[in-house]
């Protein structure tokens, strides 16, 4: 019982997934929040007909990092499956907070945002949001650094790298998807043209669970080159280093800690989930590890995974020349 608001929450649980770079996991908690039910997807292992290695494409290019939107998508489907068919009781689960991996994106399609906010409950998710959903099915992943040339563009043209850093937190970096973005504009002008949306793994996460497009954190978008870290918004000037008209693709971004929305129609009729179920913002992975130490201050945490990271709480803001300066995923100030 919430003595606060006077609600029970005792038969509620919460799910909580992961979308990584080789593996989808999901998990939902009870109330005591301990681990009731694990499901995993292995992308190389489990979804073969997308014929990734380490989950992404082999036969990308120099320093490319590409992956199947599509892959991600079925991933899911198969997870939500597999939790119903241990016997998980999807009607319970209260709200669902979502982890992705940073810097990656997403090229959504006309076609795409169409079938996305229709979602049809006799089909399963892939099955409607295919390859036609997006303006590029071979999209960079956060390991993806195959864009010094577009670094080095969005650098001078806001006045040099400590300049955007002093905006965005980090010097232009080839795996931020500022970049990245550039890169599909100055190459695939044609695709970015037809581009309505565009979002990050995190976003594209969540969007999937809420039937429309959602908003893109804090924390995950102060990795992309382009969000003022003080002021919390799209920085024109990075925008316009860029590319073309690019605030409308991008949602206005959110604090990590906000709703997204509810569940969409789609999970409650098709796995019986809740019709008030909420969809937390989503928010990259080592953000999402630094929310759950439940510390405040004085701590380093080091993270030793597929990248090896030490974070630390900053009080202010540096301008560095190396490293990243991002939103705390829980603070708000």
């Amino acid at each position: 019982m919430c003595h606060r608001c006077k609600q029970d929450y005792s038969g509620n649980s919460y799910l909580g997934l992961h979308l990584g770079s080789q593996l989808f996991r999901a998990l939902i908690l009870d109330s005591n929040l301990k681990v009731a039910y694990v499901s995993q997807i292995r992308y190389d292992l489990d979804l073969p007909e997308f014929k990734t290695v380490n989950g992404v494409l082999p036969d990308s290019g120099p320093g490319e990092y590409l992956a199947n939107p599509v892959m991600w998508v079925k991933a899911l489907d198969m997870l939500i499956d597999g939790l119903a068919t241990q016997g998980a009781d999807l009607h319970s689960v209260a709200s669902i907070a979502g982890a992705a991996q940073q810097h990656g994106c997403i090229f959504w399609s006309d076609i795409g945002l169409r079938r996305l906010c229709n979602l049809n409950v006799n089909l399963k998710l892939h099955e409607q949001i295919t390859e036609s959903a997006f303006e590029l099915t071979r999209t960079p992943t956060w390991q993806d650094s195959s864009t010094d040339e577009q670094v080095r563009q969005m650098e001078r043209a806001v006045g040099g790298p400590l300049e955007l850093s002093n905006i965005t937190g980090s010097r232009a970096y080839t795996r931020f998807t500022g970049p990245q973005i550039r890169k599909v504009y100055t190459k695939c002008p044609e695709h970015y043209e037809r581009t309505p949306k565009i979002s990050l793994i995190s976003s594209f996460l969540a969007s999937l669970l809420i039937g429309g497009i959602a908003s893109i954190d804090y924390t995950d978008g102060s990795g992309m080159n382009l969000l003022d870290i003080r002021q919390k918004k799209w920085s024109q000037e990075c925008l316009n280093a860029c590319a073309p008209d690019l605030a409308r693709r991008l949602m206005k971004p959110i604090p990590s800690s906000r709703l997204q929305g509810r569940v969409a129609d789609y999970y409650v009729k098709r796995w019986n989930f809740r019709p008030d179920c909420m969809v937390v913002a989503s928010a990259g992975s080592k953000a999402s590890e630094l929310a759950g130490l439940l510390v405040e201050t004085d701590f380093l945490m080091v993270s030793l995974d597929t990248s090896d990271v030490v974070v630390m709480p900053l009080k202010k803001a540096p301008v560095l020349e190396e490293g990243h300066v991002m939103c705390h995923p829980t603070r708000t100030l």
